[in-house]
């Protein structure tokens, strides 16, 4: 498969999926549209402990296309299915490689990854970010973009980094910064237990010195099923918390990290 300057990729797409039955369909299409015929990929599904019949689904899509599906027996939230998922693809990647993170509920457009894997080729982590210019959101309750934009703008006075989209769940990695993050935190790569976990994985790439670049997204509410799994007042206490202990955090991951 050739994307590019005629360079052979293959892609890991991990998708934490609970009870997402409704959204796995149209998104799953939607990968292989963006991606067929130019980027090899695999499909990492970690069912979370799903309730509705998201598992049948997964079944019934792995014999159209290359899903490798990993099942939790109960749900365990975000953080742990994040953690299986790098589990999973650390035993699959070689260099070369790459890692997207997204959504499986259609808010996270697939036809970013080709602009997203295009951007990893200069940096070792890309996020897919509603804050940079061209990039937005629609569709979203007004709550949850204020309460989005305060704990980003937060966060940014804390870091003073460049990086304008930390909650973003869209993610792109190369093979070898996951690798790099393995090697400096290895099984503490995710210590958080909520949707901050997120953050978190962001944050100790950054203490790594890994280069962290952003494309322009938009997030669409409007294209998803069914109710979000995301808690909006346990979500932002959690970022709160984690944000209260960011600076004794960061000595602590400096620590653990510095690859210089």
């Amino acid at each position: 498969m050739l994307f590019g300057q005629g360079t052979i990729l293959k892609c890991y797409i991990v998708l934490p999926c609970y009870n997402e039955a409704e959204n796995l369909e149209n998104l799953l299409k939607s990968i292989d549209e963006s991606l067929n015929k130019r980027i090899k990929y695999k499909i990492i599904a970690v069912n979370d402990g799903s309730t509705d019949n998201t598992e049948e689904v997964l079944e019934r899509l792995s014999v159209k296309y290359p899903i490798k599906i990993v099942k939790h027996p109960k749900n365990m939230g975000l953080a742990e299915a994040l953690k299986t998922g790098f589990k999973v693809v650390m035993e699959q990647i070689s260099n070369g490689d790459y890692v997207v993170f997204m959504d499986s509920d259609n808010t996270h457009n697939p036809k970013y990854i080709p602009l997203m894997i295009d951007a990893a080729r200069k940096f070792d982590l890309v996020i897919g970010s509603r804050y940079v210019r061209n990039g937005m959101q629609t569709n979203v309750p007004y709550i949850r973009i204020f309460m989005s934009k305060a704990i980003n703008y937060l966060i940014k006075l804390l870091l003073k980094t460049e990086v304008r989209d930390f909650t973003s769940s869209y993610r792109c990695f190369k093979a070898s910064t996951i690798k790099k993050l393995y090697e400096a935190f290895g099984d503490y790569l995710i210590e958080s237990h909520g949707f901050e976990a997120s953050f978190e994985v962001l944050l100790k790439a950054l203490t790594c010195n890994l280069k962290v670049g952003e494309i322009p997204i938009i997030l669409d509410y409007g294209l998803k099923n069914g109710r979000s799994k995301m808690n909006l007042i346990p979500t932002v206490l959690g970022y709160i918390r984690f944000i209260l202990g960011l600076r004794s955090k960061m000595r602590t991951f400096t620590s653990n990290g510095d690859l210089s």
